[in-house]
């Protein structure tokens, strides 16, 4: 939401939320110059009303430096420039920072000359530092991924395809060609044959992993590995497939997210449970401790009575992983467990 979303609500619920010091509101009569301010005005930039007349240039001078110009001095008011809608930073005097958005229009007489101009403000701090570091976390994963070259990616079912520019930038293919082929950068003699191995991964809800050699930018070939994963939900639907890919001779280093691990862990059986139960020397009981869960659960889990999605099989596998035990994925869609 907007100050300028607020033009259209009813007086009572502006003056709730001026009460609640989330918006507040200014005029200025020009002929009398007469300045008005509301209690949440005053909240808003932290300012005592009985201390602090109205005044438009002390509101402009209130803002952060590099935001100052964009608002318009007292006199372009005056003349009726007044833009409608733009984002700000306030500087309190306690010396925090209040990030609003600001709305204002010019009130004219019937001659044409501007008569008043009134304004909304209404915070919007936690949305925007919320965007701000989403948008500092976005650029700190992009140049990770130009630095170790390693992509953790994932497409929801239904959802339109991601691109990830920082990438394929990399990659000799320009962007058109990998939109007309994904596959595009894996070398000719092999790309065929990976296609159809993906496409029945795909198509069977299997794993699929393995090395392929790009056409990297440069003209050079090199060896990158992938792992791809589907996701499921309770239903055993799957939902997602999630995988990352990097260069083979770091493999054994590259990035998991949440949602690549929840597959692999997915891919754990009941006889995957009971072979990491023998290599530990471990009863159900011993894991059904070590995993906080019931005996029961425990039970249903190595007799596939559990859903693959259900939290209980990751609380399983990480006591186990907790004890030294490893979950392999193979390059054939198999799963290999041992103790490190």
């Amino acid at each position: 939401m907007n100050a300028s979303d607020l033009t259209f609500a009813s007086s009572d619920f502006l003056r709730v939320l001026d009460a609640r010091g989330l918006t507040g509101s200014w005029c200025w009569v020009f002929a009398t110059n007469t300045q008005v301010w509301s209690p949440g005005l005053f909240h808003l930039l932290g300012l005592q009303p009985h201390l602090f007349p109205p005044s438009y240039d002390l509101l402009r001078g209130m803002l952060h430096p590099e935001d100052r110009d964009t608002i318009e001095t007292a006199a372009q008011v005056v003349r009726g420039d007044l833009r409608r809608e733009r984002v700000v930073r306030v500087i309190r005097p306690d010396g925090t920072m209040r990030i609003l958005s600001a709305n204002g229009e010019v009130h004219y007489a019937p001659d044409g000359r501007p008569r008043s101009a009134m304004g909304t403000f209404l915070d919007v701090t936690d949305r925007e530092s919320l965007r701000l570091t989403q948008r500092a976390r976005q650029r700190q994963y992009l140049a990770l991924v130009e630095q170790s070259r390693t992509l953790v990616f994932s497409h929801r079912i239904g959802w339109e395809t991601q691109a990830y520019p920082s990438f394929s930038k990399l990659l000799a293919p320009d962007d058109d060609e990998l939109a007309a082929d994904p596959l595009a950068a894996i070398v000719k003699e092999q790309r065929e044959t990976t296609r159809e191995i993906r496409l029945h991964a795909l198509a069977h809800g299997l794993v699929h992993q393995g090395t392929t050699l790009l056409r990297m930018a440069g003209g050079i070939r090199e060896p990158f590995r992938s792992v791809i994963v589907p996701v499921r939900n309770r239903a055993g639907e799957i939902v997602e497939w999630t995988g990352v890919i990097g260069p083979a001779d770091q493999s054994s280093g590259q990035a998991v997210s949440d949602g690549l691990r929840q597959g692999l862990e997915q891919m754990v059986r009941g006889r995957h449970l009971r072979a990491a139960r023998g290599l530990l020397g471990w009863s159900m009981s011993v894991l059904a401790e070590a995993g906080g869960l019931s005996l029961s659960t425990v039970r249903r889990l190595e007799e596939d009575a559990e859903h693959q999605a259900d939290r209980s099989r990751h609380k399983a596998v990480a006591a186990l992983r907790g004890a030294g035990i490893r979950f392999i994925a193979l390059d054939d869609g198999t799963l290999a467990v041992a103790r490190v």
